[in-house]
C-alpha cells in the first residue's frame, strides 16, 4: 500500500545520515575511512533485512528500483542493481 512521504530538506537528510553513521560507528564498528558500509547499516544497526529481487515483477512497475515494507522491516532493491552485476548499487543502497 503506497504511503505519502513528506518533503524533507537536504540539510535534514544529511543530519540524519550523519547521526546514523555515528551510531553505527559507536554500536557496531568504527568507520575509519570510506567507503561507508551502506549494505550493513540496515541489517546490523536498524534490524531491517536488505535483499534483491525482481521489483518489476513483484510490484507490477518496471521502473521500480527500490521498495520498503515498514511493517515487515524489509528493503528490496531491484535485482538489476545487484552489486555482482552493477556498480550503481552502492549509490542506490544509501538512498
Amino acid at each position: 500500500m503506497p504511503i505519502t512521504v513528506p518533503w524533507v530538506s537536504d540539510k535534514m537528510i544529511e543530519a540524519e545520515a550523519d547521526f546514523i553513521i555515528q551510531r553505527y560507528a559507536k554500536e557496531c564498528e568504527p568507520i575509519l575511512r570510506p567507503p561507508i558500509p551502506v549494505d550493513e547499516i540496515p541489517e546490523r544497526l536498524l534490524r531491517v533485512s536488505l535483499d534483491f529481487d525482481d521489483l518489476g515483477r513483484l510490484l507490477g512497475r518496471p521502473d521500480a528500483i527500490g521498495a520498503t515494507w515498514f511493517d515487515k522491516r524489509e528493503i528490496f532493491i531491484d535485482q538489476s542493481l545487484d552489486p555482482k552485476r552493477s556498480e550503481e548499487h552502492t549509490s542506490n543502497s544509501s538512498h
